[in-house]
């Protein structure tokens, strides 16, 4: 079975009033558009063009895939691992905390490995630094600004960096950290003197270019800066914030959940034939792959072990299969392919991103 599935896109303050207007062929928008999402996850189900949800064509999908669209940063989070997130959906049950509640952090009973793949240039924020690396530019801070010298004492750990920021930064010394630092001095337009910013400055800046991804599994902090991409995720809405946001900021839960090693999850595709690539990220709950048809190349009889969701991104892409269905995706468009036909085929000429069940 194909079918091409639809939604309407979400507003968060964060969201650019074109990147997503322009993929999906809108107008731009009066107000930002943030997520698009393609799935079966309850906060906002995709649905065919007819308006048939897509869950009762594929049942609960264990993936999630998301056009996500950028303008100003999002929160600095991080996700919980499997037993962390069904331990503290649970707790938050029996506290009978609502789901509507600012307070509450737990959506779901799942976890929320992710994938971030760039269709434009994208600017994120993800795991530590090397520690040695963030005592030696704090040291050669302090030397220009006696006020860092606490924060430079010694060779600090990563946990205790993320300690000390949380304890000990004023907006004061913050706002003295964006005159020493190019990146926080841009986050410090958006959220001055936020304690966000002391958790940046020990993070990678990442720019991405089409094509390329970051990979961010359980306890990985990160933010997002600005940019268009594709998001692939296990189904969740669990979501630990630390700064940079007017949502709940969990600094206790974030800290017990936070995975303390220094971490550069930046990713590219691994090829298995022409015009097929896959990103390998490890986990059991989705596979994903960049399909590039060309006019000259078809890309033949892949085997689809399970449903899969494909996003085109640029040019036209028809997708076939071995019961003689076909479907034309057009750039911003999205289908739903069902595994009662194993082997799919691709044509045209464009770029997409197929997901998949591990």
């Amino acid at each position: 079975m194909l079918r091409k599935i639809t939604n309407q896109p979400l507003s968060y303050p964060w969201g650019s009033t074109h990147l997503i207007p322009d993929l999906i062929g809108l107008e731009e928008s009066e107000t930002p558009l943030s997520e698009l999402w393609f799935g079966t996850h309850p906060v906002s189900p995709a649905r065919t063009e007819t308006g048939e949800e897509l869950k009762d064509l594929s049942g609960d999908l264990g993936f999630l895939v998301k056009f996500l669209s950028a303008a100003s940063p999002l929160s600095i989070q991080s996700h919980p691992n499997l037993k962390q997130a069904k331990s503290g959906f649970e707790d938050e049950q029996v506290r009978e905390v609502a789901i509507d509640d600012f307070s509450r952090n737990f959506k779901d009973e799942n976890h929320k490995p992710e994938l971030l793949i760039a269709i434009s240039p994208f600017r994120v924020l993800s795991g530590f630094r090397p520690v040695s690396e963030i005592n030696q530019e704090l040291k050669e801070i302090a030397s220009k600004d006696p006020a860092f010298d606490s924060w430079a004492a010694g060779d600090k750990t990563l946990q205790q960096h993320f300690d000390f920021v949380f304890a000990e930064l004023d907006k004061q010394l913050l706002d003295s950290l964006a005159n020493h630092s190019q990146l926080i001095g841009f986050l410090s337009e958006f959220y001055p003197g936020d304690k966000g910013l002391g958790i940046a400055f020990l993070l990678n800046e990442i720019f991405l270019a089409p094509g390329e991804a970051v990979f961010l599994p359980a306890g990985n902090l990160h933010a997002y800066l600005q940019g268009l991409g594709v998001e692939v995720m296990a189904s969740s809405d669990n979501v630990i914030r630390g700064g940079l946001t007017s949502k709940n900021v969990d600094i206790d839960l974030l800290r017990e959940i936070t995975v303390f090693e220094s971490l550069n999850p930046k990713l590219g595709p691994t090829a298995l034939q022409k015009g097929l690539d896959e990103y390998v990220v490890g986990v059991d709950d989705f596979r994903v792959y960049r399909v590039e048809p060309s006019g000259s190349q078809l890309i033949a009889d892949v085997n689809l072990p399970q449903a899969g969701i494909m996003v085109c991104v640029s040019g036209e892409i028809v997708v076939s299969n071995s019961l003689d269905e076909k479907l034309h995706l057009k750039r911003g468009e999205a289908c739903f392919i069902s595994n009662d036909a194993r082997l799919i085929s691709f044509s045209g000429a464009g770029t997409g991103y197929l997901a998949t069940g591990s």
